[in-house]
């Protein structure tokens, strides 16, 4: 079930020799010229997206629901067949039906516990339960596996923010800021955690941060 390989125009692409079977060919010589004249190109890049992605998202309902269908006839045959389970999950966590999500996620973390993508979602879904114990467990799990994994970390640190652990919470925002460190959103975060610290005068200087 689902993908077994990636589509041959991916898998091809040399960036020195033009080849007009590469996906990655198409993309750069559309950006290459839109850059030109990019306020007169863009609408004609706009009119293309336009025709060639709606009707590919017209689409997707259709392939959720035949992916649902086989996933459930898989389950049919092995209700243990974790692919499966990770697979229903990821479309009712898609659709924003965490709860639904939660149970196929719990099934298939009892059989492999190591797939860092499921961890990181069962543990926004507790996050956003405010059970930030039980998301702290599953970010833990994903940190261990990949430190510098940007959403475990970014979840891990709401959720010790959620348990009053501040500097914890500080520790895991600032290695996501090395990699960005202008995104405002985490800036004002730390301001607020080290305001709460009682460390005004750091604060200070990363609420500026975010008015630079």
């Amino acid at each position: 079930i689902g993908m077994d390989r990636i589509p041959p125009s991916f898998a091809i692409g040399d960036h020195w020799e033009l080849n007009r079977e590469s996906a990655r060919w198409a993309f750069d010589y559309v950006d290459f010229h839109t850059q030109v004249a990019y306020n007169l190109a863009i609408q004609d890049v706009r009119e293309a997206q336009k025709k060639w992605e709606e009707a590919a998202m017209a689409q997707v309902p259709v392939i959720d629901k035949t992916a649902q269908e086989l996933y459930e006839k898989a389950l049919e045959l092995n209700e243990k067949d974790k692919f499966a389970l990770r697979g229903i999950g990821n479309l009712f966590y898609k659709k924003g039906d965490h709860e639904q999500a939660l149970q196929y996620f719990e099934k298939f973390l009892n059989i492999d516990d190591r797939y860092i993508a499921v961890l990181t979602m069962t543990g926004n879904i507790y996050r956003r339960r405010r059970e930030y114990e039980n998301a702290a467990i599953h970010y833990k799990k994903a940190l261990k596996q990949q430190p510098k994994n940007v959403f475990a970390l970014y979840g891990m640190g709401d959720s010790q923010r959620g348990l009053q652990n501040y500097q914890e919470a500080i520790d895991c925002w600032l290695q996501i800021l090395e990699k960005e460190p202008s995104n405002q959103n985490l800036l004002s975060r730390v301001g607020d955690a080290l305001a709460i610290l009682g460390k005004e005068d750091e604060a200070i200087s990363y609420y500026q941060k975010c008015l630079d």
